[in-house]
């Protein structure tokens, strides 16, 4: 019965990732990156945060806004 519930509960956690990256604004390069077991505070058990590929951002060097 754990099993079956951590699956349903990752396939929900998968579903709404999906759902946020098919939503995002594509000019700024959104990444979803997952803590380490280790890093996960039990009192606010997030394992996943969105983030900025900064190494995707296309930056003009006079000007440093997205075009």
């Amino acid at each position: 019965m754990r099993a079956a519930v951590e699956f349903l509960v990752e396939m929900a956690e998968t579903m709404l990732i999906l759902l946020v990256m098919a939503t995002v604004v594509d000019r700024i390069p959104f990444i979803v990156e997952k803590f380490a077991d280790a890093e996960i505070n039990p009192d606010n058990p997030m394992r996943y945060r969105l983030s900025i590929d900064a190494s995707k951002l296309r930056l003009k060097p006079d000007n440093p806004t997205i075009r």
